[in-house]
Formats: structure tokens, sequence, C-alpha cells
């Protein structure tokens, strides 16, 4: 039995793609995270290209020999919002070991621009679990030696997912809160959480 991506899609649109199902959504941004990783990208810059692809897959036809094209377009262009030093053009036609060619890269550029209407600012959950740690005191927490940061833990356990549901986050966030205070990372309570009398 073949194994699903971590990153599966339930919610593609089948009315627009006929070529396209999750699981190959889900093996393309496998694949993105990867290449995060090679060029050592921001977690928002990956949070920021999942949104891209599932906001042009849902709008636009692609052919499945043209989703990595789609998938590594999606990066640059989250690239040039997102880092200081964003990788070049020749840099995402190298990952794609020539698949495509710069020129290719380009114009596909143009396509998901123009598709998405130029709003590239999105709401995803990393700013969300950014956010709600914050608020939570979380963040402040200094954990001991080989204990990965609370916001980290939060950033793993949340899906990079199209559903924008505010459940998703929650549960990461909860997890890894109930995870720290018994490992005695933090203390108990909600320190940064003003309650109603």
């Amino acid at each position: 039995m073949s194994k699903i991506p971590l990153y599966a899609c339930v919610f593609l649109n089948v009315q627009v793609q006929h070529d396209i199902n999750p699981v190959m959504r889900g093996i393309l941004v496998d694949w993105l995270v990867e290449v995060a990783e090679e060029y050592k990208l921001s977690p928002e810059n990956l949070y920021l290209s999942a949104n891209y692809v599932d906001r042009f897959l849902s709008i636009m036809p692609v052919l499945r020999g043209r989703l990595q094209l789609v998938g590594v377009t999606c990066m640059l262009i989250a690239s040039k919002y997102e880092e200081i030093f964003a990788p070049q053009v020749e840099d995402f036609v190298y990952i794609t070991d020539s698949t495509y060619s710069a020129t290719e890269v380009l114009q596909m550029e143009v396509t998901v621009l123009n598709a998405l209407r130029f709003n590239l600012t999105a709401v995803t959950p990393h700013c969300f679990i950014k956010r709600l740690t914050t608020v939570m005191g979380l963040d402040e927490q200094v954990p001991p030696p080989f204990s990965p940061p609370p916001l980290l833990l939060c950033i793993i356990l949340a899906p990079i997912s199209p559903i924008h549901s505010v459940l998703l986050p929650l549960n990461a966030i909860s997890a890894v809160r109930t995870m720290c205070e018994r490992r005695g990372i933090i203390s108990t309570g909600l320190s940064g959480v003003q309650r109603d009398k």
C-alpha cells in the first residue's frame, strides 16, 4: 500500500483540476519542503508557497507535467516576497534538474501573478501560530538544552494545508503547551492571556 504524503490536500477543486489529484499536490508540497531546506528558506516562505500553489490550483487547470513548474514558481514568488536574499531563477531551474528553462519559470511567474491578481499577502497558519504563541507567552520561555523551542514545535505540528481553520493551529499549540508544561519548560497557567471576570 502506498504512503499518502503528509501534505495531501483534501479539498482540491475537481471542477478545475482534471489531471491532478490531492496526492500529487501532497507530493509537490513534500518536495517544496525539501527545496526550502536545501536553500535554507524561512518557514514563512514555505507556508506562503503552499498558499500560492493552492490558490492557483483552485482557479487554473494544470497538467501534471507542469505541476512542479507551478510549485517552483510559487516558491520563487514567495522568496521574492519573504527572503532578504532570495534564490535566483537559475537556482530553481537547477533544483528541477533543468526540467524547465528559466524562460518557462518566468512565463509561469507572470501567469501565477495574474491568476492571483497580485494579491500576495496571505494569512497562513504560521502567522496565526506565531501570534498565538506570543499571546500565550510561549515565545518568552527558554527551553532547556537539546529541546526545540515551542514555536518550532507548533510549526511542525500545524500542517501546511489549504484549510484555513483556526482549529488546526489551536490544537497544535494546545498540544505543545501541554507537553511543555509537563516537561517543566514553561510554568502552568495562561500568563499571557487576559481572562474576563
